[in-house]
């Protein structure tokens, strides 16, 4: 009646509060007819070790009341086909002289179920997968060119003429010696990968958000961002835009 009326006010159905209480009839009925087949099957037969009574207490599990469990279709039931015992496969049982599949009579409207086989399964996929891309990474890895080191400052002079026309260009009165702009702050990629991986820690982080290793906040900003495009080719980290920001994720 309670649920009648909560149906009636929150729908304003009769019909649905009736068709919820045959459903309600129906699974109550269902659990009685259950109850009382697995009853009289379980009748015939008594616990291999102790020889105690059994009643059903899972999916194609019996138990007696010493707390000993069986399975009681390997243990009871044979195989119409050969007469032999049956073998639990994964998802049914077989015949375990012919290995043709046999429908358990201690089922009643349930499907076993081997969590450790599936268990297994999907460890094996992660791995499969984890496989390839170790494999994509070598690939590129072999693929990538070596790096460009420029070790020595440029000899205008090694080009006749060179120095006087670039000067021209420019419209300056005299050679401007290059070395004056050259300094020992060499950009040290290493160095921005591991901190970079130290700040992720495995998570994500803001490309704001990361701490800046450098004293000139845009050389620094800099060579931030071209050490995390590095580390997305080498696919150590994921890069999302989130409007004037990345979004940086550890792989």
């Amino acid at each position: 009646m309670e649920t009648r009326n909560s149906l009636e006010k929150a729908d304003g159905s009769p019909l649905l509060a009736g068709v919820a209480r045959v459903r309600d009839r129906v699974e109550s009925l269902k659990h009685g007819v259950k109850t009382w087949y697995f009853r009289v099957l379980l009748s015939a037969v008594a616990c291999p070790e102790c020889g105690q009574g059994l009643r059903m207490i899972g999916v194609s599990q019996a138990g007696c009341t010493q707390g000993h469990a069986v399975d009681p279709t390997v243990v009871f039931q044979e195989s119409d086909c050969c007469g032999a015992p049956l073998k639990r496969r994964n998802c049914h049982y077989a015949c375990s002289r012919c290995g043709h599949t046999v429908a358990s009579r201690f089922l009643f409207d349930e499907r076993i179920f081997d969590p450790a086989y599936f268990t297994a399964r999907a460890r094996e996929s992660r791995e499969r997968k984890q496989q390839k891309v170790e494999e994509m990474r070598r690939l590129l890895a072999g693929t990538r060119s070596n790096d460009l080191s420029l070790g020595d400052v440029p000899d205008l002079d090694a080009v006749p003429g060179l120095a006087v026309d670039l000067d021209r260009i420019v419209g300056g009165v005299e050679v401007v010696d290059v070395g004056q702009f050259l300094s020992d702050d060499v950009f040290d990629m290493r160095f921005y990968w591991d901190s970079i991986e130290a700040v992720l820690h495995g998570g994500e982080v803001l490309f704001s958000r990361i701490p800046p290793m450098h004293g000139d906040a845009r050389v620094d900003r800099v060579r931030c961002f071209r050490t995390l495009v590095h580390m997305w080719h080498e696919r150590a980290v994921r890069l999302t835009q989130y409007g004037n920001d990345l979004l940086v994720e550890a792989l």
